[in-house]
């Protein structure tokens, strides 16, 4: 059957979201990263105003937020290009035509998610940067005398902020187990054997 690329209708945001993000939503739930990123935003919201680093301005915590999403981005872009292109063909057909057990979504799918998911993780670090720099500016990141509204909103920078970390801990173990599929590949060349499938679980 001959496939076409997908158009821009078919990339748009939404069509990700209802396609990949959604039927994938319990899985990320249950992964732990959400709940250790809660559970990590809410002791560092405690725990930063007692923290040497509370009288840096939230704009240089922003600026050093940017230049962290900078390179985890290119990073997942990164291991997006390569779980395209590593393997030889008949490795790469079987992983588009086995999955995973308790998904619909082949080991190809599941493999490109990784890395897209966590792209968007990384996104989110960069939003979450710019609304630093429009409400806080020059504000420590820990006032003496804070906010509720101050409060409210590091608790969910720091959210995103470390699940972000997490994903892309999850892109480098990823990326190296490429390595290792790379290297088995290459050493072994015979048509004939079973390709050998990345766990690119989450």
């Amino acid at each position: 059957m001959t496939t076409v690329p997908p158009h821009r209708g078919q990339a748009n945001p939404s069509h990700y979201w209802r396609g990949q993000v959604a039927p994938r939503r319990d899985r990320l739930l249950r992964d732990g990263y959400a709940a250790w990123a809660l559970g990590l935003a809410l002791v560092g919201t405690v725990a930063v105003w007692s923290l040497p680093v509370r009288s840096v301005p939230i704009a240089t915590v922003a600026g050093a937020a940017l230049a962290y999403a900078a390179l985890s981005f290119g990073a997942c872009v990164t291991g997006a290009v390569l779980a395209l292109t590593i393997g030889s063909p008949i490795q790469r057909h079987t992983w588009a035509t086995t999955a995973p057990p308790g998904t619909h979504f082949s080991h190809y799918s599941e493999l490109v998610f990784v890395f897209t998911w966590a792209a968007l993780a990384q996104l989110g670090v960069v939003v979450a940067a710019f609304l630093g720099f429009i409400l806080g500016g020059d504000t420590p990141i820990a006032p003496s005398s804070p906010l509720i509204s101050h409060v409210l909103l590091t608790f969910p920078a720091l959210t995103v902020g470390i699940y972000a970390v997490l994903e892309i801990i999850t892109v480098v173990s990823t990326i190296s187990q490429l390595g290792v599929v790379s290297d088995a590949d290459a050493r072994n060349d015979l048509p004939h054997q079973p390709a050998h499938v990345p766990d690119s679980e989450n």
